[in-house]
């Protein structure tokens, strides 16, 4: 399972960086500088976390990640106290819930 997940977070950033960010040697992603790009994670399994942090930071050095968060809890709390990301990526199954219910606790 969480090879599974690992590739497919793999093989979707792999697309999506070589797809828009390095597209025409412009390091941009929709007009965002991606030297500038912050992301947020919210993932509850530590290793898979760590190996998309890793994998986001090879295909692109300059990436902040603003944050890794392990619960919905977590996530809406830190969502409604911090500034907005410029891309998350959610595990859709959490311990304490689904990540969809981080965009319905959501103030913003």
């Amino acid at each position: 399972k969480k090879y599974l997940y690992f590739w497919v977070y793999s093989r979707t950033l792999s697309l999506l960086f070589s797809r828009y960010f390095h597209r025409k040697n412009q390091n941009t992603f929709y007009g965002q500088n991606t030297a500038d790009m912050k992301v947020l994670i919210v993932e509850d399994e530590y290793g898979v976390a760590q190996n998309l942090k890793d994998l986001l930071l090879d295909l692109e050095p300059d990436t902040q990640i603003m944050c890794i968060l392990e619960s919905v809890e977590e996530a809406v709390a830190w969502i409604n106290e911090n500034p907005k990301p410029d891309l998350g990526f959610f595990d859709i199954r959490l311990a304490d819930g689904s990540s969809f219910e981080i965009l319905w606790l959501w103030d913003g």
